[in-house]
C-alpha cells in the first residue's frame, strides 16, 4: 500500500494501477503550471481518502466526465475521478507528484496522453499518443 499524508488528507492505494501516464492536455498544464502531470490511473474502490478536521476538498469539474480535488490547506491536487457514471467506468487519478517515498516500477509512466497539446518535446521511448488512452500515436 502507498499513501500520501498532510495535515488534511491522506490518500491509501492498493493495487497496480490500471496505467500510469504523463498527461500533456492544457488542463493538467494549467492546474499544475508545469509542462506535464504524471499520474496514476485507479479503479475507484483501491482509492481510500481520508479528510481530517472537518475541512472539505475544493472540486472543480473540469470537463463532463473529470472532476478534480484540491488539498483546501496547501491547494495540492489529490485526485481526479473519472469516469460517465456506468458501473466499472470508473476511475481515479492520482498525481504522482503526491509521493515522496520512492515508486514501485509499475508506477512509472507507461506513455503520454494529448502529446498534440505538449508545450515541449520530450526525447524518451515512450509511446506518444495523440490525445487520450484510446487515441493513434502522435507520428
Amino acid at each position: 500500500m502507498h499513501r500520501y499524508i498532510n495535515p488534511v488528507v491522506s490518500v491509501d492505494m492498493s493495487t497496480k494501477p490500471v496505467a500510469a501516464s504523463l498527461c500533456h492536455c492544457k488542463v493538467c498544464r494549467k492546474l499544475t503550471g508545469a509542462p506535464m502531470m504524471a499520474t496514476v490511473l485507479l479503479p475507484t474502490e483501491a482509492v481510500k481518502m481520508t479528510v481530517t478536521g472537518g475541512a472539505e476538498l475544493l472540486t472543480l469539474a473540469t470537463s463532463k466526465h473529470v472532476n478534480r480535488l484540491r488539498c483546501p490547506r496547501c491547494f495540492s491536487p489529490v485526485l481526479a475521478t473519472m469516469g460517465d457514471g456506468k458501473k466499472g467506468n470508473e476511475r481515479v487519478g492520482v498525481p504522482l507528484a503526491l509521493f515522496d517515498a520512492a515508486l514501485p516500477k509499475h508506477w512509472l509512466p507507461q506513455h503520454h496522453l494529448w502529446y498534440e497539446q505538449r508545450v515541449l518535446d520530450v526525447d524518451d521511448t515512450l509511446p506518444k499518443k495523440r490525445r487520450g488512452h484510446f487515441s493513434g500515436l502522435y507520428e
